[in-house]
């Protein structure tokens, strides 16, 4: 996502999101304490999963939509523009 727009900050929330969950490797003692491991990992994979698919989804735009859909706002605050 960084590379898609380098020139500016990905907004820090869903930084920290990712940085919670990415990297994290499962271990078959987390059973024990579920939510507490898994969270972040699927966190993280959630978001940055629904970012592609809007940047996929909205790629392809002459101009911004009239009408600001859910999604191309979420892209907007992903780069702190709106």
């Amino acid at each position: 996502m960084r590379e898609l727009l380098p020139e500016r900050e990905l907004n820090f929330v869903f930084e920290n999101v990712i940085s919670d969950g990415a990297g994290m490797v499962f271990n078959l003692r987390h059973n024990r304490n579920w939510d507490k491991h898994t969270r972040p990992m699927l966190e993280a994979f959630s978001h940055a999963r629904f970012m592609i698919e809007m940047a996929v989804r909205y790629a392809d735009l002459p101009e911004p939509p009239k009408t600001l859909a859910s999604g191309y706002g979420a892209l907007l605050y992903l780069y702190d523009l709106r």
